[in-house]
């Protein structure tokens, strides 16, 4: 009996040493396939001349859009103590994107700079940029050769500081921009606002962040839990009082303005609707199924013809008889004449046409 048992520990013994064994070779093989892809991930960032130490952990779809913002020759320049610098070399651009929140930045900076807004701008024009986070657009748009004025608004006070720092690292576009530090919606008023800081630009009126409709959207994405958000009551100011000011101001000038307040868009659009009819064109960000309805219908009722640039974000242009259009074709300024409108439909019909290429 013993000798039994004595050959059984014998065995036992012999598979968890070859067990262990076979851990041990695993083991070794995932540390080599570690080495090797923190190798992998170091060269990719010295290719894009980033130091690998500070962005080796960032996420995946943030190293793709890195490569995007890269090949869109917008480049990293330098790391500073909270953050680090790139610069859009074709534009004379220079961005600061935060360590804190930096997938998140990243990621607005491919929506301005390689995404873009693929809208066609005819004339001089002034920018107005209703939800301008980190002012990415406003300087976007601030240096192009027809924008004469950039009326922007956030109404979180730390990424308006945020923006603020971006507007000072670029001293030739200062005098373009007018940055505020309060919101636009449907009243006058303090108003409760969320402020997520892993996802600050999903953060707005807490009101519209609540409904249904918008949650759906969002609840795969952790970023909604209450740990990781901030209230605020800041104050926001009637977008139609505010805009009427600016364009009476700017008789000649085309009116081009840009909305992204996370879910607020159709309140905001509905208090314009008195001053759409001397608006060329809107771009709208679309942050749920009921909102877009809502704004495309508002839309179309007031004579826009609609040009879809991406997923969630659409551009609206008034209906009218123009026989030109003033377009970027690959970052080059040209003036494309085209023909005479038989109607309205038709002449907004091929500037929308134009609307792809873009800002």
């Amino acid at each position: 009996m013993m000798s039994r048992v004595a050959r059984a520990i014998g065995s036992l013994k012999n598979a968890l040493r070859s067990t262990t064994q076979i851990l041990d070779v695993q083991r070794a093989a995932l540390d080599h396939q570690h080495t090797l892809a923190i190798t992998a991930v170091d060269g990719f960032f010295a290719g894009l001349g980033l130091p690998a130490e500070r962005f080796r952990h960032c996420r995946f779809a943030t190293k793709k859009r890195l490569l995007d913002l890269y090949e869109h020759d917008v480049v990293y320049d330098r790391t500073v103590e909270d953050g680090c610098e790139f610069v859009d070399i074709k534009r004379d651009i220079r961005l600061f994107v935060p360590f804190s929140g930096f997938d998140e930045y990243v990621g607005l900076c491919w929506d301005v700079f390689v995404q873009g807004y693929g809208i066609a701008v005819r004339k001089p024009f002034i920018f107005i940029d209703i939800g301008s986070n980190l002012l990415n657009a406003s300087l976007l748009f601030a240096q192009h050769p027809l924008c004469t004025r950039v009326f922007s608004y956030e109404l979180i006070p730390s990424i308006h500081h945020l923006g603020l720092r971006n507007l000072a690292m670029n001293p030739r576009l200062q005098q373009k921009i007018d940055s505020h530090a309060f919101g636009l919606y449907n009243r006058t008023g303090d108003i409760d606002v969320t402020y997520y800081s892993s996802r600050s630009g999903a953060s707005g009126i807490s009101e519209k962040l609540q409904e249904s409709e918008w949650l759906r959207t969002t609840m795969e994405v952790d970023f909604v839990d209450p740990q990781r958000r901030q209230q605020l009551t800041v104050p926001v100011k009637e977008a139609r009082n505010s805009l009427e000011v600016l364009i009476d101001g700017h008789p000649d000038d085309d009116i081009v303005i840009k909305v992204d307040a996370e879910n607020s868009e159709a309140e905001i659009i509905e208090n314009l609707s008195p001053v759409l009819d001397r608006v060329y064109c809107i771009s709208v960000e679309l942050h749920s199924e009921l909102g877009a309805r809502k704004v495309e219908s508002m839309m179309s009722r007031a004579l826009y013809t609609m040009h879809r640039t991406a997923d969630n974000v659409s551009v609206f242009y008034r209906q009218a008889k123009e026989t030109s259009a003033a377009v970027w074709v690959n970052g080059l300024f040209a003036l494309q004449f085209l023909a005479p409108a038989a109607d309205a439909t038709i002449g907004s019909s091929l500037i929308s046409q134009l609307a792809c290429l873009p800002v």
